[in-house]
């Protein structure tokens, strides 16, 4: 006696399928050959239909834990003779159609799976035989252990939809497990070279270089009023400290307006009040103004007179020098 055992699973999720029928079938065709005769005589009756099989070896259905096992005769004892092929069909459930056609689809319509085995006469055979997801959907196949549900089924083309997404966000979450350690060393790459750039640049300054280690030199925002202080009192200082002295181009009547005495020479000699010389200046200049003018047309002599104490106004000379050079010295 022969013996030829198998499982049936999901290819999926690798369960065991039940209630599924193993038919082997003593055949002449090869499996195409004999899809390929169902499809071009779908008018046959039944018998003429599961004729194109061959002769029926037996059948058997998978149990819970999806296997199944048949014994048989093999061929050549009790005649029959030896046939080129035998075939392992598996067919889906014979589900009634609908309720106005209480019968099941034709055995060709049924096929999950059909092979063709080597021959043999003795001992065992074994086969493992996993079916696509598509199949088990199109016929309402769940694998054993699966939880039962009383939702009415879905919509093949939803039920496909709904697969698409879920493995567009299986290769999402495969893709980044897959380029996280090369995505990490980017990363750590472009922190190690900005670490190494601030560290070389640390000390790079717009400043020119002879003015960094400047005593004025603001390094710390917190001390901007310190050093405000600071550079005042050394500018006042230094002010001090160097010699000052003011040029004044003058004509001969703006000397004698200002009690200066002009020598034979053209040398200007004399002392004038730092009052008396800032209301002249003033006068002269169209009065304090930080904005540029056109000078005043108001005469000088007139408004210097009026601010200087009471002395004795000089008249005008004609005779001396159209203009003369002054230094102060302070």
């Amino acid at each position: 006696m022969g013996k030829i055992h198998g499982l049936v699973v999901s290819k999926e999720t690798g369960k065991p399928i039940s209630n599924l029928q193993v038919a082997f079938f003593d055949s002449n065709a090869a499996p195409g050959t004999v899809l390929r005769s169902l499809e071009e005589n779908d008018k046959r009756s039944p018998q003429e239909r599961w004729a194109l099989f061959g002769t029926s070896l037996g059948s058997v259905l998978t149990d819970e834990a999806g296997g199944f096992a048949l014994d048989f005769t093999p061929a050549g004892q009790g005649g029959g003779g030896v046939r080129e092929h035998v075939l392992l069909v598996v067919f889906a459930p014979d589900d009634v159609g609908s309720v106005d056609r209480p019968f099941p689809l034709p055995p060709e319509k049924r096929i999950l799976y059909m092979s063709s085995l080597p021959k043999f006469e003795h001992g065992q055979q074994a086969c493992l035989i996993r079916l696509l997801p598509a199949q088990l959907e199109k016929f309402g196949l769940a694998p054993a252990g699966s939880p039962p549900t009383s939702e009415p089924a879905h919509d093949p083309s939803s039920k496909t939809y709904a697969d698409v997404l879920e493995r567009a966000f299986v290769f999402k979450e495969s893709l980044k497990t897959l380029v996280k350690p090369r995505l990490q060393a980017q990363v750590a790459n472009v922190a190690a070279t900005k670490i190494a750039a601030k560290k070389k640049f640390a000390n790079l300054s717009a400043i020119p270089a002879e003015n960094r280690n400047h005593p004025q030199l603001l390094t710390d925002p917190s001390k901007l009023y310190e050093m405000m202080q600071k550079t005042v009192a050394a500018g006042i200082a230094k002010h001090a400290a160097a010699p000052s002295s003011l040029q004044l181009s003058l004509s001969a009547d703006e000397v004698k307006t200002l009690g200066l005495k002009t020598s034979e020479r053209g040398m200007v000699s004399g002392q004038v009040k730092a009052s008396t010389l800032s209301v002249f200046l003033s006068a002269r200049n169209g009065g304090v103004d930080l904005v540029s003018k056109r000078p005043s047309n108001v005469d000088p002599a007139k408004l210097l007179a009026d601010h200087a104490p009471s002395t004795t106004k000089a008249p005008p000379s004609t005779d001396a020098p159209p203009t003369s050079r002054h230094r102060r010295k302070s």
